[in-house]
């Protein structure tokens, strides 16, 4: 839903998408006049091709299309009663870097992708696309108004949503483009796609492998098989399978219409019963009989669909499983001939098997002790650790003995000392040179230190 500005115009976009200066008078004065010379202020032309280019983009994804023309270009983005006078540059700009592209060059068959046509655009032609193109930024391309043009990357984004809203429960299923517009609008964001989009969406898919389209030969109606895996065609009988499911679709609806004009046929019946009209109430019974018979042969018809359509899915599994086990025995047989065989591997085995227990002998011969005379064994480094550490105790011993004998001598010497010092009247002086313990023990008896010290006070 178009939103109005103050101007009470209507807007391309709603309000929170559109351009911040799209009602500023004189920057979209300058937006929407001419394309001045690139070279004169290239920084001004690419901020106004990026503008442009831009809001093309937001209005495509809005509107969930994917082409367009300079015709309707001027008509959304007319402002004021003037429309931009600069979109055919931007059109031939998008043009030249390939963000865009005819809608005829799109439909057009490819042989095999679009990697063909983009070998043809980029790798063949180069010289006449640089012709080309120093021509148009001269004088212009000449751009027809009415002209489609396809918008790659919006497209590219619209076939991606379609496939992963059909892939969940239709992957390599056939179905029809009615069927897919229906599924996308009922979703919860209801997409808007139309049938054209839906169309130019569905070629993007084909030209990648992620979908395959093929007409029905019964009602001309466009069949669609999606895959997230590459995909190249619809076989037979998947195709058939497609005509009789729907042919069951068919029925079932039939025979829902006929069980309720025969219950319509049953109402009249007892109502004209009731009215006591018998032969009308005869009437509508003989119809609602008729309906019964119809209806039981339709119900026979498609039980017999079913079970045809019950074997043709088994045999079409089964062909698969067959398939596969051709593959398999392929496969193998290339193995086979490739050099794989029974006695190759058992002459393998052996002589695996052979250069391990040389490789043990290896490594036992390895850890051999060699014989040495001089060879110390374990028994001899105990004894010797023994003796290293009875040595250390008596060191230890000895060293404790010294101690103890340096310090009993530093008492003696002190005593001694002392004893020099001291000097008692009446009493010859012990001489000086002699120690005391020179003194013969003969001739005189050792004095007491405390006895000195008594006859001292005495006297």
């Amino acid at each position: 839903m178009l939103e109005k500005n103050e101007s009470n115009e209507m807007l391309p976009l709603p309000s929170d998408k559109m351009p911040d200066c799209w009602n500023q008078d004189n920057r979209m004065n300058a937006l929407f006049s001419p394309f001045r010379s690139k070279s004169a202020n290239q920084q001004d032309w690419v901020s106004k091709y990026k503008f442009w280019n831009d809001l093309i983009y937001t209005w495509l994804r809005h509107t969930e299309q994917c082409h367009f023309s300079l015709f309707d270009l001027n008509q959304i983005f007319k402002r004021k009663g003037c429309t931009p006078l600069c979109l055919t540059t931007v059109i031939e700009e998008m043009l030249r870097n390939g963000e865009i592209i005819s809608e005829e060059e799109f439909l057009k068959e490819s042989s095999e992708s679009w990697a063909i046509w983009s070998l043809d655009i980029f790798i063949k032609k180069p010289l006449k696309w640089s012709f080309y193109k120093m021509k148009d930024y001269v004088i212009g391309q000449n751009i027809n108004v009415n002209t489609k043009y396809v918008h790659l990357k919006a497209t590219k984004e619209i076939a991606e949503l379609i496939l992963s809203t059909m892939v969940n429960d239709k992957e390599n299923v056939l179905i029809s483009t009615l069927e897919i517009l229906e599924k996308c609008k009922k979703e919860e964001c209801r997409y808007n796609i139309n049938e054209n989009t839906l169309k130019l969406a569905l070629t993007w898919l084909k030209h990648h492998k992620k979908a395959v389209l093929r007409k029905s030969s019964i009602n001309d109606e466009l069949l669609v098989k999606f895959s997230t895996q590459t995909i190249n065609e619809i076989s037979e009988v998947e195709k058939t399978l497609y005509e009789l499911l729907n042919q069951e679709n068919k029925l079932e609806k039939e025979i829902e219409l006929l069980e309720k004009e025969k219950m319509l046929a049953m109402d009249k019946v007892k109502a004209y019963l009731g009215k006591e009209m018998r032969q009308v109430a005869k009437t509508h019974l003989r119809k609602k009989n008729q309906i019964d018979k119809i209806i039981e042969k339709r119900a026979n018809v498609l039980g017999n669909l079913r079970n045809l359509i019950l074997s043709i899915q088994d045999t079409h599994s089964n062909i698969n499983v067959i398939d596969a086990f051709k593959l398999g025995s392929n496969l193998l047989s290339q193995f086979e001939n490739n050099g794989l065989t029974e006695q190759k591997v058992r002459n393998v085995i052996d002589n695996l098997n052979e250069t391990l227990e040389n490789c043990q002998d290896i490594q036992s011969a390895l850890s051999e002790v060699l014989p040495n005379t001089d060879f110390v064994t374990d028994s001899d480094l105990e004894k010797e650790l023994a003796e290293l550490m009875n040595d250390n105790e008596n060191d230890n011993d000895n060293d404790n003995k010294l101690t103890t004998n340096t310090n009993n001598n530093k008492e003696l010497e002190d005593m001694e000392q002392r004893l020099r010092n001291l000097s008692v009247t009446g009493l010859p002086s012990l001489p000086n040179s002699s120690p005391l313990k020179d003194v013969p023990s003969k001739t005189s008896t050792p004095i007491k230190k405390d006895k000195i010290l008594i006859n001292a006070e005495n006297m």
